[in-house]
């Protein structure tokens, strides 16, 4: 048997619990929306060029308007 793919793992995740999904998501959004503020403003201040391979990294957390541009994949979890 074939190994699922990261993506096919998580939708088969998202079938089988809908109902918390969409909780989390609910619960996530405001962080979202001001991830998204974020971005955009950025992209207004250096440039879509500039910005083509960053992100805006939060330093602390999306309630605090501290925030860095950073190389895509910033994450702890990223090698």
């Amino acid at each position: 048997m074939e190994a699922l793919s990261p993506t096919q793992r998580t939708r088969r995740y998202n079938k089988k619990h809908k109902g918390e999904v969409r909780a989390h998501l609910r619960k996530t959004q405001g962080d979202r929306v001001e991830r998204n503020r974020a971005r955009r403003e950025a992209v207004k201040k250096h440039g879509k060029v500039k910005m083509a391979n960053k992100d805006v990294h939060h330093v602390y957390g999306t309630k605090k308007k501290t925030t860095r541009v950073v190389g895509k994949d910033h994450g702890p979890g990223h090698k």
